[in-house]
């Protein structure tokens, strides 16, 4: 938890904070696509080994429960205006 937390307290103006604010971001996305694959309901590349396993259904939901907390962590301590 303590990683997530410095990565998350990065500073705004900084590469790396602009950077951290992109990766959230794409870990939330990575998640949801991840998690509709794994359901089914979307099943692109039509070739895709994760089409229909429930296995990636769960690793999907963890990505995006980590993004947000993440997110929420960096939205403490800095609002946006």
């Amino acid at each position: 938890m303590s990683l997530l937390f410095l990565i998350a307290n990065l500073e705004q103006g900084d590469r790396y904070g602009e950077a951290c604010i992109c990766f959230r971001g794409l870990l939330v996305l990575i998640g949801l696509v991840w998690m509709g694959q794994g359901s089914g309901y979307f099943p692109y590349p039509a070739e895709s080994f994760m089409i229909d396993q429930s296995p990636w259904i769960y690793r999907g939901a963890l990505v995006v429960i980590v993004g947000v907390v993440m997110i929420a962590l960096a939205r403490r301590k800095r609002p946006l205006p």
